[in-house]
């Protein structure tokens, strides 16, 4: 593979790492949960949704960084 490519698929991934850390982040720490589609505040807990939901995408983001990563040695 060329180093060209190497890279701009490195910095893609970053990239979309980085976009799911900030979605998960604002979602979890500032219970942000709510602006789901799913959400409907008589069945659900809002607490508990953007725990789950905000944990789920900073578990993905660690996921891609780690593939990002990955693919340097590779």
């Amino acid at each position: 593979m060329r180093e060209a490519d190497l890279v701009g698929t490195i910095i893609i991934t970053c990239l979309n790492g980085g976009i799911l850390t900030f979605f998960g982040a604002i979602i979890k720490y500032f219970q942000a949960g709510d602006m789901m589609n799913f959400f409907n505040p008589k069945k659900h807990d809002k607490y508990k949704t953007s725990q789950i939901v905000g944990n789920g995408l900073l578990i993905t983001a660690l996921i891609v960084f780690s593939i990002s990563f990955l693919g340097i040695f590779i």
